[in-house]
């Protein structure tokens, strides 16, 4: 289940987009528990998680007008359980340097539910450069 939230922080606007019923909570067993949270905590998790990324990542020079998106899995306790990319920036490099901010993130901040059985939660990032800036939403 991915959570099609796109942060702008330039902004900090919670994007139009945003639908509750895109964020699905999956116990360590991959059933889902809720497809339901608080808008408020489940974005604000999210943010957090994103500037975490984001203070880790440094792409490599030269790379402009580049995007890539990655789907991961947190678990409860912070880690980082899986990734994938969905779509490649189509530079090596800049994939490395993704994976490596993601990794170097971890721990992450715990899921935001006191509910242990919430083993999971699956979020999809963005990361852009361009010309004037990086950023992941």
């Amino acid at each position: 289940a991915l959570s099609n939230i796109e942060y702008d922080s330039f902004t900090n606007e919670i994007p139009i987009n945003y639908k509750r019923e895109n964020v699905v909570l999956r116990d360590s067993d991959n059933d889902i528990l809720a497809s339901d949270n608080t808008r408020d905590v489940i974005y604000s998790y999210l943010v957090k998680t994103c500037k975490m990324i984001d203070q880790n990542w440094t792409p490599p020079k030269g790379e402009l007008n580049s995007r890539a998106i990655v789907y991961a899995t947190i678990g409860q306790k912070g880690d980082l359980v899986s990734y994938r990319f969905l779509q490649s920036s189509g530079d090596f490099e800049t994939d490395k340097s993704i994976v490596d901010a993601m990794q170097k993130a971890q721990p992450y901040l715990k899921l935001p539910t006191d509910n242990e059985k919430i083993g999971t939660m699956d979020f999809k990032f963005v990361f852009r450069i361009n010309k004037d800036y990086k950023k992941v939403i």
